[in-house]
């Protein structure tokens, strides 16, 4: 799968305002995978998508732990 459809399906599978803090959390944890697999594609954004994914592990965490 590329990263724009892994990104496709990511963006269609966004939890909508009744999903429980569990159902957020995966969804953060799946954004945070894939802005893993970004940055260590792509040189350039390096620094800044690991930022990203770092704050949406973090996120993920603090909604799973609810």
């Amino acid at each position: 799968m590329t990263v724009m459809e892994e990104l496709g399906q990511l963006i269609r599978s966004r939890p909508g305002p009744y999903a429980s803090a569990s159902e957020i959390g995966r969804w953060y944890e799946r954004k945070a995978n894939m802005l893993e697999r970004v940055a260590a594609e792509n040189g350039a954004d390096q620094q800044i998508m690991m930022r990203q994914a770092e704050a949406a592990h973090r996120h993920a965490t603090e909604l799973l732990a609810a």
